[in-house]
């Protein structure tokens, strides 16, 4: 009887937990948008998708890029120390929470709304961000002992809390202004769960402040963090751009379709949790030649799944969401090869990470960031919302041009095959400007499709199967 590949399976066995918890942390909310986009207007959506943009970039400012070395610091002070070290990088955020709201009600007392909010809402953001950040750490840790099955349940209390009790306000306390509900409904299952880890954190760390540990952590981290933050520039402020110079309604309309066109980065953004932790295991163990041959399926497996997904979604999005969302459909395509696109360049960052280079990290997408900045004033107010797309798939094709360069010929750390990679990159692109799925027939996308799903399933048979022997 054949034996599946061991080393293969067991990452595929962590790596789907992790998939199924972020599905139900993050894809929940792709099976409620029936329900939300009919119960929200397009100006109301779009108000909570500038609030969760503004979360997304405090969390990070708050945390001051600390999360990123926690897995490097498990390789360099060993599993018996993770704990204190978790509950000190625990410490940076809560002091740069506290700064931060301080300023925040300082400045609001003189008249200016930073985030226009007003202050009950802003302070909660303040909160909802410090809480993301302790939720994020703590599931780390969870990726780091490889501990799926309790990612899976935390995972589940969160999502399905956030849709219960948001349907619950929009529904009966917050039905003029829905947004409030919604945002509400978001921000305290995230705010009661990371309360709660804060105090397993510090019960089991006990420790509050280390000069050692802060040392190491802000050296590796800070320029992460410009690099993070430069992400989010890419990910977040265009709808907070949109917002500002076209509207609400429009900023409503990019976000949601945004979330369509990233929504295979569930897959591999689920799956990072485990990847991550085993190339640093790999790289730390000279193994490059096994990292190369995965990731290069791997590589392969998701460029197929972003072409299939592409040629499906515009009836999947006309079955869930409202018709005043239907416009915006065309922005499906740019998004989702820009998505691929910065999966491709994580490959190189991760080893940019493992031998501490991360000033190259925060160079490169400071400047991507800049990038999207200038083009999405240049053409946001020519050719509205639609030419966000295509700014950020510009800018996401520069960073991993960036640092496929960087890693290979300033670094000289070769661990993938530079062609090998670019050529995928560039295969998407085509694809985005080319291909235009939406005016084919639903029949041929549809065949296209079952075609493509048939071939991924037929090479994950092959590549999980022991090769035979010849005699």
């Amino acid at each position: 009887m054949k034996k599946i590949n061991p080393r293969i399976f067991n990452l595929a066995k962590v790596g789907s937990g992790y998939l199924i918890g972020e599905i139900f942390l993050r894809g929940m909310v792709f099976l409620t948008l029936p329900i939300f986009t009919r119960l929200m207007s397009t100006d109301s959506f779009g108000k909570y998708s500038v609030y969760m943009s503004y979360e997304n970039i405090i969390m990070l400012v708050i945390l001051l890029g600390v999360s990123g070395s926690i897995r490097r610091a498990k390789i360099d002070f060993g599993s018996d120390k993770l704990n204190s070290y978790i509950s000190s990088m625990v410490s940076i955020a809560i002091i740069s929470f506290a700064g931060m709201l301080l300023i925040y009600t300082l400045v609001y007392l003189f008249g200016i709304d930073i985030f226009g909010f007003g202050f009950i809402f802003g302070s909660l953001l303040l909160m909802h961000s410090l809480m993301s950040g302790i939720v994020k750490i703590y599931f780390i840790k969870f990726s780091i002992m490889y501990a799926y099955k309790k990612y899976l349940l935390i995972s589940f209390i969160i999502s399905f809390s956030n849709l219960v009790i948001s349907f619950f306000l929009i529904k009966f306390l917050f039905n003029e202004a829905t947004f409030k509900g919604r945002i509400i409904g978001t921000a305290l299952p995230v705010v009661l769960a990371g309360g709660l880890m804060l105090v397993i954190i510090y019960r089991n760390g006990k420790v509050f402040y280390d000069n050692f540990y802060w040392r190491y952590a802000l050296a590796i981290s800070l320029p992460l963090m410009i690099h993070s933050l430069s992400l989010l520039v890419l990910s977040q402020f265009d709808r907070i751009m949109i917002s500002k110079i076209v509207g609400d309604s429009e900023a409503g309309i990019y976000s949601l379709m945004y979330s369509f066109g990233m929504l295979l980065g569930l897959v591999w953004g689920a799956l990072d949790n485990v990847w991550t932790q085993w190339v640093f295991d790999s790289l730390n163990n000279n193994n490059q030649i096994s990292i190369r041959k995965i990731a290069e399926k791997y590589i392969t497996i998701i460029l197929t799944l972003v072409i299939c997904a592409t040629l499906v979604l515009p009836e999947i999005i006309k079955i869930m969401v409202d018709e005043k969302f239907y416009k915006g459909i065309e922005l499906v395509v740019p998004i989702s090869a820009a998505a691929y696109l910065g999966f491709l360049y994580t490959f190189f960052v991760q080893i940019e990470n493992f031998y501490k280079k991360t000033i190259f990290v925060a160079i490169g997408t400071s400047l991507a960031g800049i990038l999207n900045i200038i083009l999405n004033l240049i053409f946001i107010p020519k050719f509205g919302y639609v030419a966000a797309a295509f700014t950020t798939l510009i800018s996401y094709f520069s960073l991993l041009v960036y640092h496929s360069l960087i890693t290979t010929f300033v670094l000289k750390i070769v661990v993938y095959r530079l062609w090998y990679i670019l050529t995928h990159g560039l295969v998407v692109i085509i694809y985005s400007f080319s291909m235009i799925p939406f005016k084919i027939s639903l029949v041929t996308r549809f065949s296209m499709a079952a075609c493509i799903l048939i071939s991924i399933a037929f090479y994950l048979y092959r590549i999980i199967q022991p090769k035979k022997k010849l005699y």
